[in-house]
C-alpha cells in the first residue's frame, strides 16, 4: 500500500494543467442601451457557436458614445439605433443588422388603450401636460420621461414622432441614461410615460409596463413586416472604415441566417445596405 500510494503521489507530481488549445479572441464592442438588450444575446450565442474561441463583450454608454469609440479605437463595433448625423465622426461605415420598432409606454396602472401619433408628439413637445386631455379623466399631470441628447433611441424618436432628428424633446422630460432607466422609471410612475425600443417593451422587463398602440396599431414586429407600424428605424453596427478581419466575420455571421435566428426575438433582421434603410 506504501509502495502504491508513493506511485500515485509521483504520477500527480507529473500532471501539468495544460491551457486551452485555442487562443480566445475578444470583440469589443459597446454604445446604444436600445441594441444592447440584442448585443448581449448576439455575443451569447457567436461564443456558443465558435466554442468560445470568440467573446464579444457589450456594453452601453448611448448611440454617440458608440459611433465616437468606433472611431477612436474604443470600441471595434460601435452600436447605434440612430442614422449619421452632422456629429457622426468621419470615417466610420454604418451596417444595419434591424429594423427596431420604437415603442411608447405607460404605467401599468394607466388606463389608456393607445394613443395616436399626434398625442405623442404633443406631450413630447410639452403642448400636452395633462392626461384628461388624452382621455384619462382622472390621471393628473403627465410625467414625461426622455434620454440624453447623445442617445440614438432619442434622435430616432425624435425623427420618427417629432418630425425631425433636430426637432428636440420638451426640458420637462427628465432626460435619462439609458432604455433600461426610462423603463424603471415609468413603472415606478403612475402617470409616467416614456419612449424604448421594442426590446424593453417584452420579457420580465417588459411586463413592467404597458406598451401602447399608435393610431391603432402595436408596435409590434409582424407589423413592422406588414409595413403597419411606421415608427421604426434601423440599428447598425458602426466600425472604422469597413469592416475586416474578425470583426467582419463576426458581422456577417449576425447578418446570416444564424443571426437573425437571434435576432428575430427582438427585433427585424435586416440585411441591405444604409441607403436602402434610410430609404425606407
Amino acid at each position: 500500500m506504501k509502495r502504491l500510494l508513493i506511485l500515485v503521489a509521483a504520477l500527480m507530481a507529473t500532471m501539468v494543467v495544460t491551457a486551452p488549445a485555442f487562443a480566445v479572441t475578444k470583440i469589443v464592442t459597446g454604445g446604444s442601451t436600445g441594441l444592447q438588450v440584442l448585443g448581449s444575446a448576439l455575443a451569447a450565442q457567436y461564443g456558443k457557436e465558435s466554442g468560445g474561441k470568440f467573446r464579444v463583450t457589450v456594453s452601453g454608454g448611448g448611440s454617440g458614445a458608440g459611433q465616437t469609440g468606433a472611431a477612436n479605437g474604443t470600441f471595434q463595433i460601435g452600436n447605434s439605433s440612430s442614422d449619421k448625423s452632422s456629429s457622426t465622426p468621419a470615417g466610420t461605415t454604418f451596417t444595419p443588422i434591424t429594423k427596431e420598432p420604437f415603442a411608447i409606454i405607460v404605467n401599468k396602472s394607466n388606463p389608456i388603450k393607445g394613443l395616436t401619433a399626434a398625442q405623442v408628439k404633443a406631450i413630447f413637445l410639452g403642448q400636452v401636460t395633462n392626461w384628461k386631455d388624452v382621455g384619462w379623466a382622472a390621471g393628473g399631470a403627465i410625467k414625461c420621461f426622455s434620454r440624453v441628447s447623445t442617445s440614438g433611441t432619442r434622435q430616432s424618436f425624435q425623427k420618427l414622432f417629432l418630425g425631425s432628428i433636430s426637432t428636440a424633446v420638451s426640458n420637462s422630460c427628465p432626460a435619462l441614461a439609458s432604455n433600461a432607466l426610462d423603463r424603471s422609471s415609468v413603472a415606478n410612475s403612475k402617470s409616467g410615460i416614456a419612449y424604448v425600443t421594442y426590446a424593453y417593451t417584452i420579457g420580465s422587463g417588459g411586463a413592467t409596463v404597458k406598451t401602447l398602440p399608435i393610431d391603432g396599431v402595436a408596435p409590434s414586429l409582424t407589423n413592422v413586416v406588414a409595413n403597419k407600424y411606421k415608427f421604426w428605424n434601423c440599428q447598425y453596427f458602426v466600425t472604422k472604415g469597413d469592416p475586416a478581419g474578425d470583426v467582419a466575420t463576426y458581422i456577417n455571421w449576425v447578418r446570416s441566417a444564424k443571426g437573425a435566428a437571434v435576432i428575430k426575438a427582438y427585433a427585424v433582421p435586416y440585411t441591405g445596405t444604409y441607403d436602402q434603410c434610410i430609404a425606407g
